[in-house]
């Protein structure tokens, strides 16, 4: 039988976002697909940007955007506010990987469209959106980073540079942001099982592409296991609630935080 109080607690779990606008960027499918839907089924209205259409589901619109294009993120958010005339939260989980590219490897073409599509999206997105926040005085940006923003070795050249700049990006607007009542944080997750680890990027830029078949992503789960001191990889469900906590209005205090989903591999 169900008590009152856990009654009680599903339907505040239910209305923990009621009423606020939330824009999430990759949020088609994986991680940033089911943070969407998580956000949706508690209360919030959803907005995803994504190269790809998502299936359709209640209180989610899909707008088909490439980050890297300023100016179609500039009108597909120009859209999002018209609509919603608010943004309370955005989370940006776009990202491709490099197919662990080394130094000698790496092509201009390869470079560019990893840290355009890693960060310098996110600052498009984030310059749209943030001047709505600080009129309201309130806002919460949610980041995806990597433990390759953290370590070496979880990704190539490129991602790894890109995965920086992100906790990078993070600490500067937690500091420049703040003051408006906005804050800004990442999650940087290990191997999650249930996404694309092995990622080529020939459909994104055929220039410069390097193989995947390298590196921790290609692993077999059994050994990428290993390599983690939980003995496991991770799951999405072990990600999700993390960055619905940072969107949430109780975390007024976690500004310019980083936090390791990773069962302690940056431990090591």
């Amino acid at each position: 039988m169900t008590t009152t109080s856990e009654r009680a607690a599903v339907v505040a779990a239910e209305s923990r976002f009621t009423e606020q606008n939330i824009v999430v960027v990759g949020g088609a499918s994986g991680i940033g697909g089911e943070v969407a839907s998580a956000l949706a089924q508690a209360g919030a209205t959803v907005d995803v940007l994504d190269r790809v259409e998502r299936p359709q589901e209640e209180k989610i619109t899909t707008s088909v955007v490439d980050v890297r294009d300023r100016d179609a993120v500039a009108a597909a958010l120009a859209a999002v506010v018209e609509r919603r005339t608010s943004v309370d939260g955005v989370v940006y989980a776009a990202g491709v990987l490099d197919g662990y590219a080394t130094l000698e490897e790496i092509s201009p073409e390869l470079m560019d469209v990893v840290l355009d599509v890693n960060c310098v999206g996110a600052v498009n997105v984030l310059q749209q959106v943030v001047p709505t926040m600080k009129t309201a005085g309130y806002g919460r940006i949610v980041l995806f980073g990597s433990i390759a923003g953290i370590v070496a070795g979880a990704g190539g050249i490129a991602y790894t540079m890109s995965k920086h700049a992100v906790a990078g990006l993070v600490k500067h607007l937690a500091v420049e942001l703040g003051p408006y009542g906005i804050t800004t944080n990442s999650v940087a997750p290990g191997s999650i099982q249930g996404t694309k680890i092995r990622t080529s990027i020939t459909a994104i830029t055929s220039p410069g592409s390097v193989a995947t078949d390298r590196g921790l992503g290609v692993m077999s789960a059994e050994d990428a296991a290993k390599t983690y001191p939980v003995g496991r990889l991770g799951t999405i469900d072990a990600v999700v609630p993390t960055v619905l906590h940072l969107l949430d209005r109780s975390s007024w205090f976690i500004n310019g935080a980083e936090v390791a989903i990773d069962g302690g591999f940056t431990s090591k």
